[in-house]
């Protein structure tokens, strides 16, 4: 989005402006998320009309289920080298940040706006600490190259309605600033360096092209609560409908008390009838169904709760209804991937200077594991027939529950070697128990 631009005071605000312009989409996002829909807001011109306002949210739906199924269980890291001690140097900064609770964070994120940040920083106790930024408060500016380089990385957050705190990350220094929010100008409070060798501002993408998960089918929702919310309006019309005598004078009787004693008397003639219009609540109910099912479709995540779906306990057939929403998860892992390994960069160019370090990020593999319900039968005989083709840290990664494939083969093998160190001729037997049996 920002290229070629020099870090200039003028060139900041620019960009922070610019950059502001966005708040409007990533506030309409947000609010459909909560179910804060725009059908809550509708205003009819006739008052006195019923105004049903039914908000459905589907934006809620669409990004639990996705962020669910495609980081509900913990990304799983592979030491591919024998440095064992800075392998478990880097766990212990995952550890300290509840690594896997930033990840559904950024995934939450990122699924809601399309993108979101990420910043590493040291904290006051020494520490590495990351933490998720909100797209409505950082962006970043990259060169005119054909690799798109980070040049740097902004975050600003109003400090009241006349100032600004502005916070310029480089691949050397942090440099904040206080903006005015009247003349945009910049006043430098504080620059500081640091040690991650790069920008220590990490985007993750949702896509290409950074689209919230249900941004598309926000049209689709909209005519969703409009059909539910008006066929209650049309009740309502129904319930309320007025009363039309024909050939009858205003009766003598109250009617008030006609309407309390069920009767009503006319003169021969005189008939009475409620003024209604059709419901079509068959046609209705068809174009509710109709939207509902594109938006599960155009959105990539099936309706849980239908009976096709829920009822096939089919593996195979599972994973063809799942298609499109694997399809989707599998280029979210692509760009995750990659924010990822620039977070593993990061980290270990810190450790690496400051405590002489010698693990590399392109020493770490990742794997993600799908969230769904596993037959460990089934994937224990998978593996069993696997055995001597694939390591043993890869299939055990396939396992539910297991965040750390290296430390499980651990377990086992200190297992192992205390179940094979019992001495058997040791234990007396003699005041063991016996059975007869006659």
């Amino acid at each position: 989005m920002f290229r070629d631009k020099e870090m200039k005071s003028e060139t900041i605000t620019q960009f922070i402006m610019e950059h502001r312009a966005k708040h409007i989409r990533y506030n309409k996002l947000e609010r459909y998320y909560k179910g804060d829909n725009d059908i809550l807001n509708r205003i009819l011109k006739d008052p006195d009309r019923p105004n049903n306002k039914i908000s459905h949210p589907f934006g809620t739906y669409i990004t639990d289920l996705l962020v669910g199924y495609f980081m509900g269980e913990p990304v799983a890291y592979q030491n591919a080298t024998e440095n064992d001690a800075d392998f478990k140097e880097l766990q212990m900064v995952f550890d300290y940040n509840m690594e896997h609770d930033e990840n559904i964070k950024l995934a939450d994120n990122a699924s809601i706006f399309g993108a979101t940040y990420e910043i590493l920083y040291v904290a006051d106790d020494g520490n590495i600490e990351f933490k998720v930024v909100e797209p409505t408060e950082a962006f970043l500016v990259y060169d005119h190259t054909i690799q798109a380089n980070v040049n740097y990385g902004v975050r600003y957050v109003d400090i009241g309605n006349s100032e600004t705190m502005v916070e310029v990350y480089t691949a050397t220094d942090i440099t904040t600033y206080k903006m005015n929010n009247n003349t945009h100008e910049l006043e430098l409070i504080d620059s500081v360096g640091h040690n991650f060798g790069d920008v220590p501002i990490i985007k993750y993408a949702n896509n290409k092209y950074e689209i919230g998960d249900f941004e598309k089918v926000i049209p689709s929702i909209d005519a969703y609560d409009k059909f539910v919310s008006d066929s209650l309006n049309d009740f309502d019309y129904f319930t309320n409908a007025y009363l039309a005598f024909y050939g009858a004078d205003k009766p003598d009787e109250d009617l008030d008390t006609m309407k309390q004693q069920r009767l009503l008397f006319f003169p021969k003639g005189a008939k009475a009838e409620f003024i209604t219009k059709d419901l079509h609540g068959a046609e209705i109910e068809n174009h509710i169904n109709r939207t509902e099912k594109d938006i599960h479709k155009l959105s990539k995540v099936p309706n849980s709760s239908d009976e096709s779906f829920a009822n096939n306990s089919s593996g195979v057939a599972m994973q063809y209804k799942l298609l499109g929403t694997e399809n989707l998860a599998i280029k979210k892992e692509r760009n995750f991937t990659k924010a990822l390994q620039k977070r593993l960069k990061l980290i270990l160019n810190f450790l690496n200077f400051k405590n002489n370090n010698q693990l590399e990020w392109t020493d770490i593999s990742l794997s993600f594991t799908r969230n769904l319900p596993v037959d460990v039968g089934i994937m224990a005989d998978y593996i069993s027939k696997l055995r001597g083709i694939v390591s043993d840290e890869t299939m055990i990664s396939w396992l539910p529950n297991i965040e750390n494939p290296e430390k499980e083969i651990a377990k086992r093998d200190n297992q192992l070697e205390k179940d094979t160190s019992i001495d058997t001729d040791s234990i007396d037997f003699s005041n063991s128990s016996t059975t007869e049996w006659e």
